[in-house]
Order: structure tokens, then sequence, then C-alpha cells
């Protein structure tokens, strides 16, 4: 039994309100059909990795049906990696001292804020108030306190400079 107003997805067992009296695809499986195009290549026909739904895949390393499944599943990892007591437990010591205003980005010379001290670049201060990542030791950052801007541009940064050395 459907709710009034609702229709069953004609791909998915999702319900969903349609916009117009011909529809007869959820969001996610409409969206799905927009991203491919006709004529190009394919990887053959894959389950996600996430729900039960099979899909065509067209990128060689595709493992979600959508964009929907690939955020969902990011979001399980990246709590299993933040949501830890250690993690958890380190950041809530560092609160007080970086509320402070006198600890620098961990991100050291790769900090967008660097500056020179001594003829040495370091990273810039954290202001008070701002808000900051506890960063993890990857090549250019020790792990510890570092600007949120400067924690989120670390990958794209790395893949880019991975890309430049091959």
């Amino acid at each position: 039994m459907t709710l009034p107003g609702y229709r069953r997805c004609s791909r998915c067992p999702n319900l969903f309100r349609p916009v117009h009296g011909n529809a007869k695809l959820c969001g996610t499986c409409k969206t799905a059909r927009r991203e491919f195009r006709p004529g190009a290549v394919t990887f053959g026909i894959r389950r996600c990795e996430r729900c039960p739904r099979d899909y065509l895949a067209t990128v060689e390393h595709q493992k979600y049906c959508s964009r929907r499944c690939r955020e969902l599943a990011r979001r399980r990892d990246e709590k299993a990696l933040y949501a830890n007591p250690v993690h958890r437990g380190t950041r809530a010591r560092l609160v007080p001292v970086v509320a402070t205003g006198t600890v620098r980005c961990a991100r050291g010379a790769a900090c967008r804020w660097r500056e020179y001290v001594d003829g040495e670049l370091v990273g810039g201060l954290i202001k008070r108030g701002s808000k900051w990542h506890l960063g993890h030791p990857d090549g250019e950052s020790s792990g510890g306190p570092e600007h949120e801007s400067c924690n989120t541009a670390a990958p794209s940064r790395l893949r880019a400079k991975a890309r430049r050395q091959r």
C-alpha cells in the first residue's frame, strides 16, 4: 500500500511524490540515469556497495550507484575515523589551548596563513574563535591543530603534488 500522492519507483523500491503525471522514477534513479550518456564507455553491471541496487558502471573504479550512496558511505567511513574515543579525547584536551589563540597550524609551510618566523616558514596562528580540525600526520603535517581550510584542502593538494611527481 502506498501513501496518498506517492508512487513506487519503477527501478527501485523507494516511494516518491511525482512532479507530473508521467513520472516513473524517484530522484535518485533519475539522477543516476542522467549521469549515463548514450555512447559512453561502460564497465558492466555492478552491485552498489551500500544498497542492494544493480547499476551500470560508467567509471572503472565506481563502487556506488549514485552520489547519494557515495556520500552516505563516506559519512559512515568518516564516522569510524573521527568518532573514536582517542581522537575525541585529544581534541577535547586541545580545545582550551587552541582557544587562547597562541597555537600555530600543524600544516607548517603548507598552511594557508603561513609566515616567516626567524627565517623559517611556519604555520599561521589559529585565531581565537575560528574553526579548527585535529589533523593527522601525513606528508606535510605533523598532526595536531590545523585551520579548518588547511585540513580540508590537504587531500587535493597532496594528490596534485603526487601527480606532478609522476
